[in-house]
């Protein structure tokens, strides 16, 4: 879900573990946007159907390229493209930074210019509905991310190195 701490976890993760880090919102901005434009201004210029597709194929190019060990951000939407999934599952250990809606709203309140994913008449809630589900779907290892993130990463990192995952 937005805010439930990919970007922050994940930059975290990637120093402690001295792997790279990617972060396909980022890929995304670089891609599609203009040199002031933000996520938030691409989302808003496209239809949800629109923003998906280019998402994904930005997505698969990025996981194509990359040939280190690294940390991946992904969009919160990802979790809607199948084939993005399946290539991530294939390669990658999927975690999910599980946060309560109430956690999700209040972060994203601090941050309105975030650039959510909406679609008309759909709110934060709907959105966590139909998500929460897939990111079950998906993830090998679910954990808590309602509070601080900085530890959230250490406590990662060690689990990870535990398993022999990195």
């Amino acid at each position: 879900m937005p805010s439930a701490g990919k970007t922050k976890v994940g930059r975290r993760l990637a120093e402690i573990l001295s792997i790279d880090f990617v972060d396909t919102d980022e890929q995304v901005v670089a891609t599609m946007g203009t040199e002031k434009e933000n996520l938030c201004a691409i989302v808003g210029r496209l239809s949800p159907k629109e923003f998906a597709i280019a998402e994904e194929a930005i997505a698969i190019h990025t996981l194509i390229g990359l040939r280190r060990p690294t940390v991946i951000a992904t969009s919160g939407s990802m979790v809607y493209s199948d084939r993005a999934m399946d290539m991530l599952r294939r390669g990658s250990f999927i975690v999910y930074l599980r946060a309560t809606l109430e956690t999700i709203q209040r972060r994203v309140a601090k941050r309105p210019d975030r650039g959510l994913v909406l679609a008309p008449g759909e709110t934060l809630n709907d959105l966590f509905k139909r998500r929460e589900p897939l990111y079950e779907k998906w993830a090998w290892h679910t954990v808590d991310s309602d509070g601080n993130r900085n530890h959230l990463a250490e406590k990662l990192a060690s689990e990870l190195l535990a398993k022999k995952i990195v």
